[in-house]
């Protein structure tokens, strides 16, 4: 994880800053929460996961920004 920058994007609190990152996470990426996604430095996504994976295959996830 130290070769990753984590973010979050809150959703589900009651204020107009999480209405509008529910709103950019409904309309880029679907409902699935929580929803993890990779992205290259310049904004490509490299892969997604939502749900609650397994260590597997969240293991597996994190693998994909690595390569």
């Amino acid at each position: 994880m130290d070769q990753m920058l984590v973010a979050e994007l809150y959703t589900d609190r009651e204020n107009p800053q999480d209405k509008e990152n529910n709103a950019l996470l409904n309309e880029q990426y679907g409902a699935a929460l929580p929803l993890y996604v990779l992205f290259t430095p310049e904004g490509k996504e490299l892969a997604r996961i939502g749900g609650r994976p397994s260590l597997a295959e969240f293991l597996e996830f994190l693998k994909k920004g690595l390569r």
